[in-house]
């Protein structure tokens, strides 16, 4: 929550196969809209923002197939290699916004910065 638009984000050069496969840009073009609209409207009505900043994307990632292999393992089951392929596909739709608010771009609030451990390194007011 909290991420800033960015109308120029939809010309700007691709940052993963999931934008390339999207040349014109509609992808982009969508969330920056969302962002600039909807979005902006429901957190204007937010009392304040958290962010949890974390290292860098490639954390991000990682934990994000951590957490799914978790959800494999509860089943008594390993990840099978597609389901992988298919968190890094996802999360690729993402990683433009996530960038951003990694860089700053996003609404003022409490940051706690964490490590790759998820250990907490240092908090602020942004």
């Amino acid at each position: 929550m909290g991420a800033l638009p960015d109308a120029s984000a939809p010309m700007d050069a691709p940052l993963n196969p999931v934008e390339a496969e999207d040349r014109p840009g509609d992808w982009r073009r969508h969330q920056e809209a969302a962002l600039a609209g909807p979005y902006a409207d429901l957190w204007d009505t937010a009392d304040g923002f958290c962010h949890i900043v974390p290292p860098d994307f490639d954390c991000v990632l990682g934990w994000r197939l951590q957490q799914e292999a978790g959800l494999w393992a509860a089943r008594g089951e390993a990840m099978p290699d597609e389901r992988r392929d298919w968190v890094r596909h996802f999360i690729e739709h993402y990683e433009r916004l996530t960038r951003r608010m990694l860089s700053g771009g996003r609404r003022a609030g409490v940051e706690i910065y964490i490590d790759d451990d998820r250990n907490v390194v240092r908090s602020s007011v942004y």
